[in-house]
């Protein structure tokens, strides 16, 4: 939405029911302005450090009716809690191998000369893309009919027809397209090269569309200088991404700056609604959905007696930890809470669990990490159920657990459409394009695109961003993924989030919460 049209403020805080002793310390970083509510019970996000609970203390119910289920103070609308997910005072974020971090960072001022060089490395990253076949097309090539668009430099548009219009408009993408993260970012700029491709040959736009591409690593250290490529671009009228929360927590502000429309497939922080970026968007819930949802799966499917939740002390897995936990104080289940460095000893870990005897872990953190622990787990005997959320959610989790992963139950506001049978035109054409299957947020970068793409088709060749901006509050699309609306702030109005299992090598989907 345009600059001239301010989001309205947010709803007033939800503040969660007094708690009698709960087990873990109060966070020790300043709260941010406007204040903050009264200190949650869990600690803040740091520098993974191995855990200091060698005995957790379990939550039990107290006595008596269930209190309300309480919100969260960091969700949607809300006020921020201190070292939270987005909380600009927490520590700077972790080296490029944990880029999964939702941390934002604050860039130190550098010279120049390192800026300009920093920005000539994003633009010659910018030009790198790979084609279906994986090979390095700097142009557009015999690849995918899709153009990558540095700033200052044009490429060949999209397959245009005989007697194409004239002007093209280009949509950006950023996200990690190289790195550890990669995979997720191939995943995503599929979907939006397979809705720009599908749109072109259409021939019905007034209009060529082509892709410029922009590469952050995931990471919020690096998000800057891949959005200021975009948004100097002055033929980028709409961005998809990016794609984790600390690098979209560090690169809104330039879009907003900008007026330049951004919908990011995937980034979840509920912190990232509510610090007045103008032009962003999503099309997934945020975290502050997806725990209390986990939480309503486990009460109402699972129904174990003892829970053992368990995060690694990041911004995103604190946030899904916390949301999660807070919606079990409203059931009859106890729970005891820990942490644990993504870097130590799993096996130690999966020895304190065995102590607790739990009948299910929920862990609120990557696949790599899970993989580790659900071996340590089975190595250790463990006969219970483990969980835990989109961060987890990748065929590599059933690659490197092996029969680990066995029943492994996962939760996501995304939709891994090869189990969909409603999206098998879109996984035939995604296949098509890039010569691979989708796969975890192809889809949302793929509704995320075409509701873009009508925006841009009902404001014809003069679209601006400012227009583009302004309309895309009003778009409504029923996606592959979900019905694609939103709220004043930015959130999409349909919050479902999606069960998965892990069942004979494949996630299978199994059910449905909100």
């Amino acid at each position: 939405m345009p600059t001239e049209q301010p989001r309205s403020s947010a709803p007033p805080p939800v503040t969660p029911p007094a708690l009698s002793s709960p087990p873990w310390p109060a966070p020790t970083s300043p709260p941010l302005t406007p204040p903050a509510p009264a200190p949650p019970p869990w600690p803040a996000p740091e520098q993974p450090t191995t855990s200091s609970m060698d005995s957790p203390t379990w939550w039990v119910p107290p006595a008596g009716p269930p209190p309300t289920a309480p919100g969260w103070p960091g969700g949607p609308g809300g006020p921020v809690s201190p070292g939270g997910p987005g909380d600009p005072t927490a520590p700077a974020g972790p080296p490029p191998r944990r880029a999964r971090s939702r941390r934002p960072t604050v860039l130190a001022a550098v010279s120049g000369a390192t800026v300009l060089a920093l920005a000539l490395v994003t633009t010659l990253a910018v030009v790198l893309t790979k084609d279906a076949d994986g090979n390095d097309d700097a142009d557009g090539g015999t690849g995918p009919a899709v153009a990558t668009a540095p700033h200052g430099q044009a490429t060949a548009p999209v397959s245009p027809s005989a007697g194409a219009p004239t002007r093209t408009i280009t949509i950006g993408f950023q996200g990690p397209l190289s790195g550890d993260n990669q995979p997720l970012g191939d995943n995503a700029v599929g979907g939006v090269k397979t809705a720009i491709e599908e749109a072109n040959a259409r021939g019905n736009l007034p209009f060529t569309l082509r892709l410029a591409t922009s590469d952050d690593l995931g990471h919020p250290d690096t998000a800057p200088l891949a959005a200021n490529a975009l948004a100097a671009n002055p033929d980028v009228l709409a961005v998809v991404g990016p794609m984790f929360s600390g690098a979209t927590q560090a690169s809104e502000p330039l879009y907003s700056g900008a007026g330049l429309l951004s919908v990011s497939p995937s980034a979840s922080s509920p912190i990232l609604t509510t610090q007045g970026f103008s032009t962003f968007y999503r099309v997934v819930p945020t975290d502050a959905a997806q725990g209390p949802a986990a939480a309503a799966y486990v009460a109402r499917v699972l129904r174990p007696g003892k829970v053992y939740s368990l995060d690694d002390g990041l911004d995103y897995s604190v946030g899904l930890g916390r949301g999660f936990e807070l919606a079990l104080l409203s059931s009859d289940i106890s729970f005891v809470h820990d942490r644990i460095d993504p870097a130590g000893d799993f096996s130690a870990e999966a020895g304190k669990i065995m102590a607790a005897n739990p009948d299910l872990v929920f862990y609120a953190g990557y696949y790599p990490e899970l993989a580790l622990l659900a071996k340590a787990l089975q190595d250790k005997g463990y006969t219970g159920k483990l969980m835990s959320g989109d961060g987890s959610l990748d065929p590599a989790y059933i690659s490197l657990a092996g029969a680990a992963a066995e029943g492994t139950l996962l939760t996501c506001g995304c939709l891994l459409p090869s189990g969909d049978p409603n999206a098998k035109s879109f996984v035939t054409s995604y296949q098509k394009v890039n010569g691979t299957g989708p796969g975890t947020y192809s889809a949302e970068a793929y509704d995320a695109t075409n509701a873009i793409i009508k925006v841009l088709s009902g404001l014809g060749a003069d679209a601006t961003r400012a227009s583009v901006a302004a309309a895309f509050a009003r778009v409504d699309l029923q996606g592959i993924t979900r019905h694609l609306a939103f709220q004043p702030g930015g959130e999409v109005v349909d919050g479902r989030i999606f069960i998965y299992q892990a069942r004979s090598g494949n996630l299978t989907m199994v059910d449905s919460a909100s």
